[in-house]
């Protein structure tokens, strides 16, 4: 399968996405030889284990909170544990809150937003609460060719922008729509930002988007999977700029096979994982 999240991602001043204040420096040197911090134990659903493991979140406090996607759970793992916690979900997916959770926020009171993504939904659980509330999304109505402003496509990533309370998700459908949509939290509905004219390979269009960043500037930052390419695009524009790939999927230094994910550090530098390539930039 894909790898969907970028081992490290950077926040700029303002925006958060997966993990709390942290930025890169000019020069970077990659650790060789990482450290395992959630799973490492073979696929499994013991407290040790993970099964197809998503996105994650960090916390200041240092706290991981990982999306167990194939056990249909988050896990919390305090620093240094060697097994986390089920805070979420555990059940098997029909009878389950969740159904493959890909993408989780905490917020400032310690509670969580999980993207579910084979629900087509957004949940929140207040801090140490069992009951959950559904905040975006559940695919109401019926969902031919079209999505409705209050509909949620597939989706892998969540990116939340705290300048404006703001959760900005990549979608797709059917392979006829792929979008990003920007979701105010406590709002009834989404707005496209990205993505205005169908599914396709044009400076407006995209396809089957998985990863997106927002800088402090609010440019959007999305990678454009199956174009394999990343675009940038300017606040309130409906066209964007190829700023890497898009010279079909390949392994020269020019281009990208299914980029997933894409993050800006503070000074500028581009971070892109090519999962086709089993590479990051």
């Amino acid at each position: 399968g894909l790898i969907i999240g970028l081992a490290v991602i950077a926040s700029s001043k303002n925006r958060q996405t997966f993990a709390d204040d942290m930025t890169f420096g000019p020069q970077i040197i990659w650790n060789p030889d990482p450290e395992i911090i959630a799973g490492g134990n073979g696929d499994g659903s013991r407290s040790d284990q993970l099964s197809f493991p998503y996105g994650y979140y960090i916390t200041k406090s240092g706290y991981v909170y990982a999306c167990d996607c194939g056990n249909n759970r988050i896990q919390r793992y305090a620093a240094n544990a060697l097994a986390g916690e089920t805070v979420v979900g555990g059940q098997s997916s029909e009878s389950a809150q969740l159904d493959c959770p890909t993408s989780v926020y905490v917020d400032e009171n310690q509670g969580l937003y999980v993207l579910d993504t084979h629900k087509y939904r957004v949940l929140y659980w207040p801090y140490n609460s069992t009951n959950w509330t559904r905040i975006y999304g559940g695919r109401n109505g019926n969902m031919t060719n079209q999505l409705y402003a209050n509909q949620i496509g597939l989706s892998y990533s969540m990116t939340f922008d705290s300048s404006n309370r703001s959760f900005y998700l990549a979608e797709s459908y059917a392979n006829i729509r792929s979008r990003v949509t920007k979701w105010i939290v406590n709002g009834t509905s989404g707005v496209v930002v990205a993505g205005f004219y169908g599914q396709g390979a044009g400076s407006n269009e995209l396809n089957n988007p998985y990863g997106t960043f927002i800088d402090e500037n609010g440019t959007l930052f999305v990678a454009d999977t199956y174009n394999h390419r990343v675009q940038k695009w300017p606040k309130n524009t409906v066209s964007a700029t190829t700023i890497a790939g898009g010279q079909r999927a390949g392994t020269n230094a020019s281009q990208l096979s299914l980029p997933t994910s894409v993050a800006l550090d503070k000074y500028g530098n581009l971070y892109v994982l090519d999962a086709g390539n089993s590479r990051g930039f």
